[in-house]
């Protein structure tokens, strides 16, 4: 997903110039280098636990600035998630369901580790038991239940045939949490060029 700050070419300077001179294009890739950067570490930050918990730092790490893309009467610059496959439906919400499998399996607390991640799968407790210290399974009213040594049972995964997430914004809160920034900026790049050639 792309946010894109894009400057045309303004009605005073079409009369003016007729186009976008070289120097203002340098001028406004120059800003929105520097834009791509700030509001890259604004969502940074509302993925570090602001508005999301970093729980890998996948998400956050993906987050890069896109190619700057000139054209006669235009420069564009963007910000865009990497490869984490969730950052789509963190961004706008959705709903999941199972692809290869009757169930989507959600981790319970005596899975996870202390930032939310889970130590293993559904799958290889089951085909692997002795991970984490269970030496059984056994599903009991759509719940993956490990069993240790004597009596302890523990609730693992809990099965569910779709789960919703609610769209955190994260990449339209950082560049709207920007617009000021973004609009002095450019305007500032754009304006100094026209008085130097004034």
């Amino acid at each position: 997903m792309d946010i894109n700050a894009t400057v045309t070419g303004l009605d005073e300077l079409k009369l003016r110039f007729g186009q976008m001179t070289p120097r203002i294009k340098e001028s406004l890739r120059t800003a929105i280098a520097v834009l791509q950067l700030s509001v890259t570490a604004k969502i940074q930050g509302l993925i570090s636990g602001d508005l999301l918990k970093n729980r890998t730092g996948v998400l956050r790490s993906g987050i890069h600035a896109t190619d700057i893309q000139e054209t006669e009467t235009s420069v564009t610059g963007g910000v865009a998630t990497g490869g984490a496959i969730y950052a789509r439906v963190q961004e706008l919400g959705g709903t999941l369901r199972p692809q290869n499998a009757q169930f989507l399996t959600v981790p319970l607390a005596a899975v996870l580790t202390a930032n939310g991640v889970a130590r293993f799968s559904a799958r290889e407790i089951i085909e692997s038991p002795g991970q984490g210290g269970y030496i059984g399974t056994f599903f009991r009213n759509n719940v993956l239940f490990g069993k240790r040594g004597g009596a302890d049972i523990e609730p693992l995964f809990a099965l569910k045939s779709s789960v919703t997430i609610t769209g955190k914004h994260y990449m339209q809160q950082g560049l709207e949490s920007s617009h000021g920034e973004i609009q002095d900026r450019l305007t500032a790049s754009v304006m100094g060029v026209v008085k130097g050639e004034s």
